[in-house]
Order: structure tokens, then sequence, then C-alpha cells
């Protein structure tokens, strides 16, 4: 056998998935956290996590998809119309990019690590609990304390919807609190359907 010849050992290919947020602190740092949970040379994704600034569609207009197998794009609702959100669901869509869009925003999944969220009237009623569950002061409300309970994501699952509810799916616009998280968990293989489910 020359030396050139090729081997026959199958070489493992991971799949790649891009996880992008316009959330530059907090929804940041807690991707990152899931993509070294995930990541691992014997691991079967390859996970990359990316920021891009600004408001959902400026985002999407951003977003790189050559390259990876799956794309994800977290945002939150905030203070955007229904029907604007609505719109930009299915541009994401029709871009082959799964979007989950927290209700009213990222602080329903963390307060769910937590405990069971509550029907938040808007983004800083969502912000408030999650200060009083995890201690963080208001000044620093875009920060995930160092004993945030990370490795709580299969109770978070249950606890992210209000009790007789279930999580929304991705690519879905729910009623707040809803935030469809625990798919990108599952899509990565942390979880399964029915966890994801709640």
């Amino acid at each position: 056998m020359s030396p050139r010849a090729k081997s026959t050992k199958k070489r493992s290919t991971k799949t790649t998935v891009l996880v992008v947020t316009n959330g530059e602190v907090t929804e940041l740092s807690y991707l990152e956290w899931l993509r070294d949970k995930v990541n691992g040379p014997h691991e079967k994704y390859s996970v990359t996590v990316k920021d891009i600034p600004g408001d959902p569609s400026r985002v999407l207009s951003k977003v790189p998809t050559k390259n990876y197998d799956h794309v994800w794009l977290v945002v939150d609702q905030d203070d955007h119309s229904s029907k604007k959100m609505q719109s930009f669901i299915k541009d994401c869509q029709r871009k082959k990019i799964t979007v989950v869009v927290n209700a009213p925003c990222f602080e329903v999944w963390l307060n769910a690590h937590y405990e069971r969220v509550r029907k938040y009237q808007n983004q800083k009623d969502a912000q408030r609990h999650y200060h009083q569950l995890s201690g963080v002061s208001e000044k620093d409300e875009k920060t995930i304390p160092q004993d945030f309970p990370f490795e709580e994501y299969e109770k978070a699952c249950g606890n992210a919807h209000l009790t007789g509810n279930y999580n929304p799916m991705p690519n879905e616009l729910a009623e707040s609190p809803a935030t469809p998280m625990p798919y990108l968990l599952q899509a990565v293989e942390l979880i399964g359907h029915n966890v994801a489910k709640g």
C-alpha cells in the first residue's frame, strides 16, 4: 500500500449548529454555557455562538447561514408588535433559520431555572422577578450570577410556562410568558421531546 493510499477508517463528522442572539450579555452568557456543555471531542455537535446587536430584523439580515447544518436565532419579543414578530418569523423560515422568540424576554427562561414563571405584564415585570430570584441587582440586571443553576435546565422546561400550558414550539409567537428555549436544548440532544414540551 502506497503511503498516499486513503485510509478506510471513517472520519466522524459533527453536525454544525450556529446560535445567534441579539442579547449581548445575558443571552450570550447562557448560550456560551450551552455551547461549552455540548461541544467536546466525542460529541456529535459543534455549536458556535454569535451575538449581533440590533432589532430582530437587522440581526436576521446579518446572520451567516453558510457552512452550518442548522442555524438558530434567539430573540425577545420585548415591545415589538405581534404583527411585526409574525412577519419576522416568516422571514426566518424563508431563510431556513429556526427562531426562538421569548415573550416578553429571555428572563422567562432564566426564571424557570429557579421556579415556575408568572404571568408577566411586560419585560420589566419579568426582569423584576429575575432580580428577586437571582439576587442580581437592577444595576447589574443584564448579568447571570456565578451561582446560577445552569444544570437545572430539565426543571426549567417544566417551569417555563403557566400551569396547564406547554412550551411553544420554535417559529411560533406565543402569549407571555413563553419561551421555546427547551427545543434548542432538544436540538442538541440535551433533553428529549417530552421534557422540552414541558
